[in-house]
């Protein structure tokens, strides 16, 4: 015992079984306070324009500060960092650290708004450092003060029922085939809904509804090409035949989007009826979709417009973060964490 006590064999475990752990539980900690956070700023800024502001008095920084200390056993933490990408309100976040501190995975693409929270150590008395318990010990004169801990947390939100619903709809395939499988959203992508267009399998959902096929129509657009989503997502529509004339109102509705690389949501449906009165599409969610080109339809002269050729119905875009389940329409924007 005295060998070991000596030779600083005990020492050495006891700083790795103590110092070490104290500095995994403040990690846990802080990252339960980036989350908490995180979560709390992103819902400040998709439902509270108040409170989404770069004030430091009532703003997103002092919001984040309240959300960190309250998940915090002492009551206080380091918010190093509020960032990400909201226009006039967040700043740009700086270069990822590349190691276990950074957030997990990548920021979604453009323009998918997203906020990410970034924390340090802060003890009572200022102190931003976890002061060690033995390794001081070990360390000698070395001069060890303690360990400096971090986490972050990101967060985005998807638009809730303020944000247009676009009179048109594409299949759970379709969408799969276009986000590989909801694994990738930015991609650019063309919807075609001329009848027997999207020509990949789709099963049959085994129920009252056929299986899904290509993009289609709905009704009740109206002037604008809009429409609201009832709450069991059954509405009529139609595909689109050679014959179809093109809809001015539509056309309207997408250059409105196009010039504002706006987020608009399109249906996505997982079966298809098909009784007496016409066609009738089951929706399960909603796809924020950014438009970059379209052509409805061929009337002589059209030019293409981003991955549409100028003779198809078809209207291209980016599919921009995973989709809204239908309840999510009854109240705020959904918010979720993303890393």
């Amino acid at each position: 015992m005295a060998i070991l006590l000596a030779g600083g064999v005990l020492l050495g475990f006891m700083a790795l079984v103590v110092d070490v752990g104290l500095i995994y539980v403040e990690r846990e900690e802080l990252q339960t306070g980036a989350d908490a956070a995180v979560l709390a700023v992103a819902k400040a800024c998709a439902t509270d324009a108040d409170q989404c502001t770069d004030s430091l008095v009532d703003g997103l920084v002092p919001l984040a500060q309240s959300y960190a200390n309250a998940n915090s056993p002492d009551g206080v933490s380091n918010v190093v960092d509020v960032c990400g990408r909201l226009p006039g309100v967040l700043l740009e976040c700086g270069a990822p650290n590349s190691n276990r501190t950074d957030c997990l995975g990548s920021a979604p693409p453009e323009p998918a708004p997203y906020v990410e929270v970034r924390l340090g150590t802060e003890l009572p008395g200022n102190r931003l450092v976890l002061p060690p318990v033995f390794a001081q010990a070990m360390a000698g004169n070395a001069g060890y003060d303690g360990a400096a801990v971090a986490a972050c947390a990101r967060a985005t939100w998807v638009p809730g029922p303020d944000v247009p619903i676009l009179a048109m709809t594409v299949s759970t395939c379709e969408f799969g085939e276009a986000t590989e499988n909801g694994t990738t959203f930015g991609l650019e992508y063309a919807i075609r809904f001329l009848s027997g267009s999207f020509q990949g399998p789709c099963p049959d959902p085994d129920d009252s509804f056929g299986a899904p096929r290509e993009a289609a129509f709905l009704d009740g657009g109206g002037p604008n090409c809009e429409r609201t989503m009832p709450a069991d997502g059954v509405v009529n529509g139609e595909y689109v035949l050679s014959s179809t004339e093109p809809s001015p109102t539509c056309a309207n509705r997408l250059d409105q989007a196009l010039a504002a690389s706006e987020v608009v949501l399109i249906p996505v449906h997982d079966g298809v009826d098909h009784p007496s009165s016409g066609l009738v599409f089951r929706h399960i969610h909603l796809a924020p979709f950014v438009v970059t080109g379209y052509t409805l339809g061929p009337p002589p002269g059209t030019p293409p417009a981003g991955l549409c050729a100028s003779d198809e119905w078809c209207i291209s875009g980016l599919f921009v973060g995973s989709p809204v389940p239908l309840s999510g329409l009854a109240g705020d924007s959904i918010v979720k964490l993303i890393g």
